[in-house]
C-alpha cells in the first residue's frame, strides 16, 4: 500500500476527530471529555487516535481553533474593511468584527456548536491560552482587539482586555440562548443585534474605583 493511498483515510480520521472534539467540548466543556471518548465519537477503534494525530489534548484544542481561524480572519478583514473611512467607529462595530464571524452559518433553531465551543474556550483557563496563541499571528484579529482596548481608554488596558473576554462570554451565551428559543430569522437577528448592544455597553461601563 502506497503512502498516497493512506493519506485520504488519515485525513478523514483527522477531520472526524476535529468534528467530534468540537462537538463534545462544546457540549461538555474541555474538562468534561476524555480523549478516548473523542476517538470513539469520531468512529475510530484506536483509543489513542487523538495522540497519534495531535499529540495531546492541548494540540487537539489548538487544531480545532486553527481549522476555522483562517476563514474567520478573512471574514474579520471584510467586516473591518467596511469600517474604513468611517468616522468615530464605535465599540459595538469593533466588537462585531471579532464576534459575528463566530456565528456565521448559524440560524434560529439550529445547534450553535462553534459558538458553544468558543464560549467553552473563553470560560476555561485551559482553553483561553491556545485561543490567544492561534490568533497571535492573525493581524486583523489582533489589530481589531487592539482598537477595542484603545477605545476603552477609561479603564486600564488589563481591565479592557478582561472586559473583551467577559463581554464575549455574555454575547455568545445570549446568541446560544437565542438559537434555542427563537424560531424566526427576523427575531433571531434582532436578538443578536441586542446582544451586540449589551456587549458594547459592558465594554463602555465606567471604571470601578480601586484602592
Amino acid at each position: 500500500m502506497t503512502s498516497a493511498s493512506i493519506r485520504p483515510a488519515s485525513s478523514s480520521v483527522r477531520s472526524n476527530l476535529l468534528d467530534a472534539a468540537e462537538r463534545l467540548f462544546a457540549r461538555h466543556g474541555l474538562e468534561g471529555v476524555s480523549l478516548r471518548q473523542i476517538s470513539a465519537a469520531a468512529g475510530t477503534r484506536n483509543n489513542y487516535a487523538v495522540q497519534s494525530h495531535f499529540g495531546d489534548a492541548a494540540g487537539l484544542i489548538r487544531a480545532v481553533i486553527e481549522r476555522r481561524a483562517a476563514q474567520m480572519e478573512l471574514r474579520r478583514a471584510e467586516l473591518l474593511g467596511q469600517l474604513v473611512g468611517t468616522e468615530d467607529i464605535s465599540l459595538r462595530q469593533l466588537f462585531a468584527v471579532i464576534y459575528l464571524p463566530i456565528l456565521d452559518g448559524s440560524k434560529a433553531g439550529e445547534p450553535a456548536v462553534f459558538a458553544q465551543f468558543n464560549l467553552t474556550l473563553l470560560t476555561s483557563p485551559r482553553g483561553y491560552e491556545p485561543l490567544d496563541e492561534v490568533y497571535a499571528d492573525k493581524p486583523v484579529t489582533r489589530r481589531t482587539l487592539e482598537l477595542i482596548v484603545a477605545a476603552c481608554s477609561h479603564v486600564e488596558p488589563a481591565v479592557a482586555w478582561r472586559r473583551v473576554q467577559f463581554a464575549g462570554v455574555g454575547f455568545l451565551a445570549a446568541a446560544i440562548a437565542a438559537y434555542s428559543v427563537i424560531e424566526t430569522e427576523e427575531h433571531y437577528r434582532a436578538a443578536i443585534a441586542d446582544a451586540l448592544e449589551m456587549a458594547a455597553a459592558a465594554l463602555a461601563a465606567p471604571a470601578v474605583p480601586t484602592t
